[in-house]
This record gives structure tokens, sequence and C-alpha cells, in this order.
């Protein structure tokens, strides 16, 4: 369901898995495909490393009863091994050809693991449309903005409007938690988003929960695939109208 939207998108796995749309894709910024000419990227989806929440979500038994909705998950920062994993991530990043921009959910642990992996000398920008789906769980609770802004002072949050969390009071939960139409809706604003971009490699660090509602968008099993905390899959998005 594209939500009535005038144009469609395709998204290509570079290591050779390609989606449900059967489109493939080159390494030019305009590739033919049926119908019509579409326009592409290049961009790198990379889910945060292992934050505090993630821990203990897994060693402790009740902790989705008793902790998730707590005050001192808020925000969650990294633990020592999710630093570890940014260490791998920065491998990774090495080997390919450099970004022009690196795109970041408000939230600590995805801005912490770009600027691990990625560096802070490229150019950041903060988007809430690219933040976890808003739920319960007090982890995906932003901070006041003014506190990351002292944080990350490297990257553009021009894009984030109040100091305070606002999405926060508007959880997406509907029909359920998981499977969001709201969040969806967002995922697709952020397709629009990078596509407007003027920019055509991207890395995009955000939420595995985030993730399943873009990826979801699109017909194909691969995309589904679970995401690794600190892993980065290099896919071209293509837009044709």
């Amino acid at each position: 369901n594209w939500f009535g939207i005038d144009h469609t998108y395709t998204l290509t796995r570079l290591d050779g898995a390609a989606d449900g749309a059967g489109t493939s894709a080159d390494d030019s910024d305009d590739a033919s495909a049926e119908g019509g000419q579409a326009v592409c990227k290049t961009i790198y989806f990379v889910r945060h490393a292992e934050g505090i929440h993630n821990r203990d979500s897994r060693e402790i038994p009740d902790f989705s009863e008793r902790l998730t909705e707590t005050a001192a998950y808020i925000d969650s920062p990294l633990t020592p091994i999710g630093i570890e994993q940014c260490e791998k991530l920065a491998v990774a990043v090495a080997a390919i050809e450099p970004v022009e921009l690196v795109t970041v959910s408000p939230l600590r642990r995805a801005i912490h693991t770009a600027s691990l992996g990625f560096g802070t000398d490229l150019p950041y920008r903060c988007t809430e449309l690219a933040r976890e789906r808003v739920s319960r769980h007090t982890c995906d609770q932003r901070r006041p903005l003014s506190e990351i802004k002292e944080d990350f002072a490297y990257v553009d949050f021009s894009e984030v409007t109040s100091e305070d969390d606002e999405m926060w009071l508007s959880k997406e939960i509907v029909p359920e938690e998981k499977s969001s139409e709201e969040c969806a809706k967002r995922a697709l604003r952020f397709l629009d988003w990078l596509m407007a971009r003027p920019e055509q490699r991207i890395a995009v660090v955000s939420h595995w929960v985030f993730y399943t509602h873009l990826f979801r968008l699109f017909d194909s099993e691969e995309l589904h695939a679970r995401f690794g905390n600190a892993e980065m899959r290099a896919m071209r998005l293509c837009v044709r109208k």
C-alpha cells in the first residue's frame, strides 16, 4: 500500500539480492526502468550498535514487563559491546566509496554509532523521519534537543524543530506497534526526503523496527531479513513517476 502517492519506489540490494519489483539498478544517477525514467541513489542503511536496552532485554527475563517503560532507559546509550561493534562497522565503511552525507535519527545510540563508524568529518544531518517507531519503550524517547546538540555539535539539527520530544506524545501503535500505519507512512516520507536531497551516496543510521516498516513497503523476503546491530547494507533506491 503506497498510500495514494503518484510515484513508485524500487529498492535493490547491491550485494546481489533484489527486491520483489524486479528492478535492477546501475551506477548512474538515472537508470532506465519500465514505465519511465528512474532516478536512483545509493543508500547505505545501518542499524545502530547495541544499546543498553538491547543488552538488558536479552539478559533480564522480565525486562519487557518491568523495565522497558522506565526513565532509566530514556534515549539509551551504547554498551561497551556496542562500541566494539562500531569499530567493526568502521572497517566496513573504510572499504566503500565515501558517502556524501550521513543521515541520523535524533536518538543517541544512532548518532553515536554513526560517529564511530563514519567519523565526524562528513556532513551530518538529523531528521526525525528516521527515528525509531514511537511506542511505549522509553529507549525510543529522545532527550531535549539542547542536550543532544551539546553531545553532537557536528550534526545539523535544523530539521528538529522542538526542544522537547513532541513526537513521543503521538504513539505509532495502530493497528499494532510492530505494524503501524503511521510509521509506514513516515517511512515513505523518509524515502521522499532521501530522493529530494542533492547527494547521490547517503548513509542512514537508524533503527530496526523503523526499518521493518520501511522495507515492508517492498515485496521482498530478502529485504525483510533482520538487521544485526551495527550492520550495514548497501542498496540502490530508485523512484519513477
